[in-house]
Formats: C-alpha cells, structure tokens, sequence
C-alpha cells in the first residue's frame, strides 16, 4: 500500500511540474464599448433561416443576419434582378424574394443566362402591392404559401412547367376570384385555394387534389373539370372521383341543409365536408364503407347523422366539433372501427350507441352527454373515451367488455384544470369483470346486474 501511495505521489508531482496550461484557452476574450461597460466576445450563431432582405435598387439589396445569442447584426450585399432576390447555383436559379412595390411581377425565365425553376416559399407572402403574377415555363416548382395574403393579387398566369400547386399557394388572397390551371398541373394540396376564387377550372391531368385543398374556399361556387379529365368530375356543388365513389370536397358555398350521398358514394374523403355551416341532416347511403379524417369536422348547423352498419372505418376527428349534433345512431358492426376524437366535443350530443371502437377519446368531452349503450361488440372501452362527459352519472358495461382504459368514464377538468370525478358517478354490471374491477380502483358507485 505504502509503495503505491509513494507512486501516485511522484506521479502528480511530475505533471505539477511538466504541464502548462494555457490560460489564454479558458479566459474568454472581452470586448470593451466606449462608455466603458465590458462584455465577453460571442462566437456567433448567424440566423440564415430568417435573415432581414431589403433593396436598395432594382438589382442590389442588403440581407441582414442576426445573431440568436448576442443579437448583433451583419449584412452583406446581395444581388437582385427588377427587385427580386435570388439565388443560383451551376445550373439554375431560384427566386427568393420579392422586395419591391409594384404592382405587376414577371418572374424572368432566366437571370445570368441560367433557367429560372423555383420560387421559394413566401416569397411574395404578404406583399400588399402586388397584382398580377406571371410565371413562365421554366419554374417547375413554387413552394408552400408563396403568394398568401397577397391583398390585392387578382390575376396569376402560370407556366407549363408547373405540376404542383403547392400547400397555402393562394391562401387569404380575396381579390383574386377566377383561375385557370393549365394542363401540366397534376396535384394541388391542402389550403391551396382558401381566397376570394369563385370558379376555378381543373385542366385534364390533374389526379391528385389533397385533403382540405377547398375546405376553407368559402367563395368557390364552380368548379369545372376538362371533359378530358380521367379522374374527377363535379356536380351540384359537390366534387367527386371519376366514378363518383368518393366524395373529394363538398364546397361551402352549398346552402342545403339536408344531404343524402349517392349509392356510388362508399368512400367520403378527408375533410370533405369540413366547417360546412350550412347542413343539418345527413343521411348516408347503405354502401358507404369508409368517412374519413375530419369529414364534417366543425360543421356546427349538422343536427342528425345515422351511420349505416356497412361503414367500416370511422377517422379520427370524423365529426369533431359538431356543436348541434344531439343524436348518433351508429348501427353494430363487429368490424367496425372507430378512430380516436372521432365525436371530441360534439357538445349537444345526449345519447349514443357506441358499438366497436379502437380510438382513445372518441366522445371526449361531450358535455351533455347523458345516455350510452354499449354493444356486445365492443370488447376494449379507449383512453379518456368518455372524459369530461359530466351529465353522464350512470353506464352499464356488458361482460363482453374485457378492458377499460385510464380516465375512460367519470372524469372531467374543472375550471382549473384540475381532475376530478364526476360526483355520484355509478357503473352498472356483473361482479369480477372489467367494469365491476374499474368502479373498485376508481372509487366509484357499483351496482351489481342479474
């Protein structure tokens, strides 16, 4: 012990006596202002995602950077052509932004002698000088939202290069109210024509028109569709699939309150129906098979909906929303399947049947929620099902229900956001099964069924 004791000793001697440490490495060098106040030097952390673009003539500008840890600032000079900033690489050039005041935009072809292919992102996001856009044949693509809330933009002409109409394209843009989309255009996506367009015309290769591409077009009253077009077609306000099996967008200019799907219809798309605020009774056909994410999500007027036995799938946030909507008649069908929040604070709902689910918080919050039935399909009650339905005090569980999950019945949030139990809440059913084990652990009143 002692001879290892002597050679840890001489060991730390020894580096005592060979190391130097480099006290310039760990003082942090400081910068001293003129009033005297003293501050340590920053190894900066430009921001490039958002840098400040100003012009300061038609063909130069100055792109501001800041620093996210000090906040101090560097420019550098950048070119522009008639005002617009961009970028270019061996082959081509991007538009970056728009930076000037008039009203009438030509995006070049090409700048330095290269092709001109994409505009970025918000790039002309905002711009309230701005009317008429003229894109030509060599952009290929244009980012997500690069005209919204363009207040004045009423005429847009877009080249044959073009295939996407990308997300947000021409959201919050009122002004502009027809738009003709040329042939190339084969997808348009979501928020893509949330504006003032009142007739819009579908060219013959479109094929792919994303979830909400019109949920919020609340101006659109016509859409047409080239005669050549092979996989939609429109029709009384509604625009479906080629063979009308689907319904693509139900638009918001409809005024009917009462709405029946067509036999073809079995599938009724992603937000199809979304924030409609004019109907109020829906009634689906027997060989509807499928209702889609937020199908009716936010429409507040639908009072009535009977779901027919042969659906199958019921997504997530089907009806989320649906503030008027008293009664759910959900026939059985042990195949069915119920996703989560499908019924989330549908708030004058009284009762329900509640036939197989597979969701979490399928009828959250539906505050005057009063009577359910359970069927004997149901096998597994999801997380938070029934949470904060507080006018529901009583539920009978059938022995065929062999899980309750967390929170799913007799709970709700206060004011606070404190949980709490609804007061006197009681479960009914059969001693030594999933709901008489439930009401034990929770504490809650159990009545024991023949």
């Amino acid at each position: 012990m002692k001879k290892l004791l002597s050679f840890l000793l001489a060991s730390i001697m020894l580096i005592s006596t060979t190391t130097v440490i480099n006290v310039s490495a760990i003082v942090s060098t400081t910068v001293t202002y003129p009033d005297g106040y003293t501050q340590e030097a920053c190894n900066h952390l430009w921001n490039t995602y958002s840098p400040c673009l100003v012009a300061t003539s038609a063909n130069q500008g100055i792109k501001t950077f800041t620093c996210d840890l000090c906040h101090e600032t560097r420019e550098e000079v950048i070119p522009l052509y008639n005002y617009l900033a961009y970028t270019e690489n061996d082959k081509s050039v991007t538009i970056n932004k728009y930076l000037g005041e008039k009203g009438t935009v030509e995006i070049p072809s090409k700048i330095n002698d290269k092709a001109v292919t994409k505009v970025d992102g918000k790039a002309f996001e905002k711009n309230s000088n701005i009317t008429k856009v003229s894109v030509p044949d060599s952009v290929v693509t244009i980012g997500g939202y690069a005209f919204s809330s363009c207040e004045k933009l009423y005429s847009v002409s877009i080249g044959k290069g073009l295939k996407t109409i990308s997300e947000g394209l021409f959201f919050n843009c009122p002004k502009l109210k027809t738009l003709t989309l040329p042939d190339n255009i084969i997808t348009i996506k979501e928020e893509a024509f949330n504006c003032g367009i009142g007739e819009l015309k579908l060219g013959k290769a479109v094929k792919n028109i994303s979830a909400g591409a019109f949920c919020e077009s609340k101006k659109l009253k016509k859409v047409t569709v080239n005669k050549n077009n092979k996989y939609y077609t429109f029709e009384n306000g509604v625009l479906y699939n080629k063979n009308k099996t689907k319904i693509v967008a139900y638009l918001y200019t409809n005024k009917a309150k009462k709405y029946t799907t067509p036999k073809t219809v079995k599938t009724i798309g992603p937000q199809a129906f979304k924030y409609n605020n004019k109907i109020e009774i829906l009634r689906l056909s027997n060989n509807l098979k499928t209702i889609g994410s937020h199908a009716f999500c936010g429409c507040q007027k639908l009072k009535d909906v009977a779901v027919p036995s042969n659906v199958k799938t019921i997504a997530h946030h089907a009806f989320n929303g649906c503030y008027k909507l008293k009664a759910v008649e959900i026939k059985p069908n042990k195949k069915r399947i119920i996703e989560d929040s499908a019924f989330w604070f549908c708030k004058s709902l009284k009762s329900v049947t509640v036939p197989k689910t597979t969701g979490d918080k399928v009828f959250y919050n539906c505050i005057n929620l009063k009577k359910i039935t359970i069927s004997k399909y149901v096998k597994t009650i999801g997380k938070e099902e029934f949470f904060g339905c507080v006018k529901l005090k009583t539920v009978t569980i059938p022995k065929t229900v062999k899980k309750i999950s967390k929170k799913a019945f007799g709970y709700y949030y206060d004011d606070h956001c404190h949980i709490q139990k609804v007061k006197g809440f009681t479960i009914k059913g059969k001693k030594n099964t999933a709901a008489y084990r439930y009401a034990k652990k929770h504490g809650f009143k159990f009545v024991q069924i023949s």
